[in-house]
């Protein structure tokens, strides 16, 4: 029988003893930078304007300001659609109609609405139903 040539196994390498890691500083906890000081004289608050001068008036809920004329028959309806091709008759309770040509949350939207249709030759007018 052939012999059958056996290769020995590489020399094993001792694994080091276990060493703890050195230790670590710890991270100071951060600190955000502190602004200068403000002085006194820039502390003044100036004065507000009233409210009611500088805010558009704005209707109640469910309240908007309606832009349209007075409904005389089928000519005022294809006059205001010449201008607003969505203009619609509009029944209000108190029996009278209008033929509504906008409505807007606030007055000063509608009066530039009724600016633009008088410029062309549409009596509109601003109403709240």
């Amino acid at each position: 029988m052939p012999a059958i040539a056996v290769q020995a196994e590489p020399p094993v390498e001792p694994v080091p003893a276990y060493q703890p890691a050195p230790p670590v500083e710890p991270v100071p906890a951060y600190q955000p930078p502190q602004s200068a000081p403000v002085p006194e004289t820039s502390r003044a608050v100036a004065p507000t304007p009233d409210a009611a001068a500088v805010l558009p008036r704005t209707p109640a809920p469910g309240n908007l300001y309606h832009v349209g004329v007075d409904y005389s028959g089928d000519s005022s309806l294809q006059q205001a659609r010449s201008a607003v091709p969505d203009a619609y008759v509009r029944n209000l309770p108190s029996g009278s109609a209008k033929v509504q040509m906008g409505a807007f949350s606030n007055e000063a939207a509608a009066q530039e609405r009724v600016q633009e249709l008088q410029q062309q030759g549409i009596a509109a007018q601003i109403y709240q139903p």
